[in-house]
């Protein structure tokens, strides 16, 4: 399957013939210093929590979305957990969860 690790400046995604892609603040990821990672089920959309908010990847379409402050999440501390299931994504933050 494929791979996603994340660090400091970006995500790299190992795909199954063994390339890797590193997607960073150049490439489109509004924030670095990541610190979680979930993948939908059809490997199409990219969620990454980072110190500052979350950060979503539309594979597909190759846009970047960012939540960041009360208007999408709870709570500022840094996103330390993201779960797909299906169409649904939740993020628990220290004051609470988001879900879209």
């Amino acid at each position: 399957g494929v791979l996603y690790a994340g660090n400091v400046v970006s995500v790299n995604i190992r795909q199954t013939n063994e390339t890797v892609t590193r997607v960073g603040y150049l490439d489109g990821l509004p924030y670095n210093g990541t610190t979680a990672i979930a993948v939908d089920a059809a490997g199409t959309s990219l969620w990454v929590g980072t110190v500052r908010g979350a950060a979503h990847w539309d594979m597909q379409a190759g846009r970047w979305s960012y939540y960041y402050q009360a208007r999408y999440l709870p709570g500022q501390a840094a996103v330390v957990s993201i779960a797909t299931l299906g169409a649904y994504t939740a993020i628990p933050t220290d004051r609470g969860a988001a879900w879209s």
